[in-house]
């Protein structure tokens, strides 16, 4: 009989997921992408801090370095120090992302909410953009991330004035609760 503590002898192929995160979500074809890409970079960082999961962290780590959409518009007006801190990534392969993003378990509970409450709109005429996704964890998150940008005063009502002040139209969930990581 296995021990709980003991590693399991199956070798890494057999016990990774056979889907993405975002098949796992069915969200393949709801996402642009701008987000695919940064969901593939986020997938190149956590390979690179030997995760197999994307977490909100990481998740921003690869919105800085991506910089999709109107995004550099909402960081510009964060206060200094409300984002985390990301890697140099100039040296990774970026084409890789994508077969790693296939080799991801999971993303974290503040992404998984976001994607799955945005996936519910029957409303949103166009796909999710990272615009959607990082709003929906600066509003109603409570993890790491989020609890970075409470500690520079960005509230909910900051992030909902900066994105009115943007003219941004978010597809936005319904419902308002929170999710911690």
């Amino acid at each position: 009989m296995q021990n709980f503590f003991t590693r399991s002898k199956m070798p890494l192929e057999t016990t990774k997921s056979k889907q993405s995160p975002l098949q796992k979500l069915n969200a393949l074809d709801k996402i642009d992408g701008d987000l695919m890409e940064v969901f593939e970079t986020a997938a190149l960082i956590a390979n690179v801090q030997g995760k197999d999961y994307i977490s909100t962290t990481t998740f921003v780590q690869a919105l800085l370095h991506c910089s999709p959409g109107k995004i550099p518009e909402l960081f510009q007006k964060l206060p200094e120090g409300s984002l985390p801190k990301g890697p140099q990534l100039e040296a990774l392969d970026e084409t890789a992302g994508s077969d790693l993003l296939d080799g991801m378990e999971s993303f974290s509970p503040c992404i998984n909410s976001a994607l799955n409450n945005l996936l519910l709109q029957p409303a949103a005429e166009r796909p999710i953009s990272s615009e959607d996704v990082f709003v929906d964890i600066a509003r109603y998150s409570g993890g790491k991330s989020t609890m970075l940008l409470r500690s520079k005063g960005v509230t909910k009502e900051k992030v909902e004035s900066m994105v009115t002040d943007l003219g941004w139209e978010l597809i936005e969930r319904e419902e308002e609760f929170h999710v911690y990581d």
